[in-house]
């Protein structure tokens, strides 16, 4: 993984499962390279790391989209990592270099 003017790095996934998820997210869409995969793992470590309790208002929003998801309503996750891609593409562009 590189970054414009910052930190190279290379990873060894050693598992046969993660390799497989990695490349099967990009085979589905939702990400465009390793390096995408990983920096979104890496990231969501990051928040859930935090420990931080849920304010009343993120915990209304989880319901409202279990809710969501019960009714049908929810949405592939293809869809929604092309639309972040898409909004922030800007963002994606920087880092990538």
């Amino acid at each position: 993984m590189q970054i414009k003017g910052g930190l190279t790095m290379d990873v060894v996934l050693k598992h046969p499962s993660v390799r497989k998820y990695v490349e099967d997210q990009i085979k589905q869409g939702n990400f465009a390279s390793p390096s995408e995969v990983i920096e979104a793992a890496l990231m969501r470590l990051m928040v859930d790391d935090t420990n931080e309790p849920f304010d009343a208002e993120t915990l209304a929003a989880i319901q409202r989209g279990d809710r969501q998801i019960e009714r049908g309503e929810g949405r592939e996750l293809s869809e929604v990592a092309a639309e972040f891609r898409t909004k922030n593409s800007h963002i994606l562009k920087h880092a990538n270099g």
